[in-house]
């Protein structure tokens, strides 16, 4: 069983000082730039939104209560009046800014994202945990004209304009929050502080079936979405939602390391994601690495206090390092920064660290499951050696630890990947599907 210390391992921001030091950095980018913003609005428009958005942030880092510079709702709104006006600067007429502006509706966003805060008062279903993380239903959000389709790249199946908001449903997924974490405040009181240091809204739905979804974003600040389907409610399986949580978390405390601390990272998308399966720069491979291994920290070492039972939650663990081992030979790769640099270094001895703790755990598995896993590793390592001819053949560069040699011969490329010769033709016919690595959790 792998101990709880792991998680005092995490390599970004853990540490209060520096978690706030990036905060303050990050606040005076923001500032900078919403004041930017605004001013160039309040000189095409004198609609009184933009003095009232001004004057909100100028009195609120006055007066205290909550930091409107880490706030989805005002990331969102700015970016939004940001693109407005680049159009308005190519020919579109300003009048834009007062029909697509409205101030009741920002001040709706705003109440949905600190609805025990009073900014501004109004009538929003929630639930306050240990004080400090508000949740909320993600139909709220649906509503919202700059946060809709964030919600809809979560949930695209769902219909928002037909979908109740089932109160009863909500209580129960906030009841199994609160407990996911409990489990994770006793697990860890470093990474409990550390969560709730940077977390201050949950958006929750629960879907009649269908795998579990979550997501957050780097212009979303502090806000995780998550959707859980009633079958897992009914499970209870908290380690795994404790473990999706403070995933999320991770993708936060990562975007606001990168905004707050230039990286120095190559944008070029050059990775062929295990998870992703197409090329992806280097900045997602640690989007990717970092939050799903502090995700599997937190289940293993959960894996004793219930849930989902111990072989399906194997599974999902195995299924999750055969892709994290092709991950972390990507991280020697990438050039950083020195504080960005220090990330990755800390991740390639934590990740590791961490999948040597899986297998493990794996070696104590029944044969017939131990057999499944050795087919189900083969297959992940097939695809992505067929991803990367894949991306090859379409003209793309492609950097790997496994490819010793590539070249073009007419329509096709001929490729050595780990001293295997292979060659890829152009395929229309799965490229680019995503596989789910949570298929093997509910057989």
């Amino acid at each position: 069983m792998v101990e709880s210390s792991l998680l005092d391992e995490d390599p970004v921001l853990f540490e209060s000082a520096s978690y706030w030091e990036c905060r303050r950095r990050a606040r005076e980018l923001r500032a900078r730039w919403y004041a930017g913003v605004l001013d160039r609005a309040r000189r095409l428009s004198d609609d009184p939104l933009f003095e009232a958005m001004q004057s909100l942030l100028s009195t609120r880092q006055e007066a205290g209560g909550p930091d409107l510079f880490f706030s989805r709702t005002l990331s969102a709104w700015i970016g939004a009046l940001e693109g407005a006006l680049s159009k308005i600067e190519r020919g579109l007429d300003p009048i834009c800014l007062d029909i697509y502006f409205d101030g009741e509706a920002f001040d709706r966003d705003l109440a949905v994202e600190y609805p025990h805060q009073g900014l501004p008062p109004a009538s929003v279903p929630f639930e306050l945990l240990d004080g400090a993380v508000a949740v909320v239903p993600v139909c709220e959000l649906a509503r919202s004209p700059y946060m809709s389709s964030g919600v809809r790249a979560t949930f695209p199946n769902v219909d928002w304009a037909t979908t109740p908001f089932d109160r009863r449903a909500f209580e129960l997924g906030v009841r199994h929050l609160d407990e996911s974490l409990a489990a994770l405040r006793e697990l860890s009181a470093g990474a409990y502080r550390s969560f709730n240091e940077n977390v201050h809204s949950i958006a929750l739905h629960v879907l009649v079936d269908g795998e579990t979804s979550t997501s957050s974003r780097a212009d979303w600040p502090g806000c995780i979405v998550i959707g859980l389907s009633r079958e897992h409610l009914e499970r209870n399986d908290v380690p795994f939602t404790a473990s999706l949580l403070y995933h999320e978390h991770a993708h936060n405390k990562l975007a606001l390391q990168l905004y707050a601390q230039p990286a120095g990272l190559d944008p070029a998308e050059q990775f062929v994601s295990p998870f992703k399966n197409t090329c992806r720069s280097a900045e997602v491979i640690l989007h990717q690495t970092y939050p799903i291994t502090v995700e599997c920290a937190v289940r293993l070492a959960l894996m004793g206090s219930g849930g989902r039972d111990v072989t399906q939650a194997l599974d999902h663990l195995a299924a999750t390092a055969f892709r994290m081992e092709l991950l972390v030979g990507f991280l020697p790769l990438i050039a950083a920064s020195p504080d960005c640099r220090a990330i990755v270094d800390k991740l390639a001895v934590l990740t590791p660290t961490v999948l040597t703790a899986i297998h493990r755990l794996m070696a104590t598995a029944a044969p017939e499951q131990a057999r499944r896993w050795a087919l189900e590793q083969a297959r992940v390592n097939e695809r992505h050696v067929r991803d990367i001819g894949q991306v090859l053949v379409r003209g793309a560069a492609v950097r790997d630890p496994g490819l010793d040699s590539w070249r073009r011969d007419g329509d096709v490329v001929r490729y050595v990947y780990r001293g295997v010769e292979h060659t890829a033709v152009l395929e229309t016919a799965g490229y680019g599907y995503v596989e789910s690595r949570y298929r093997a959790l509910d057989r």
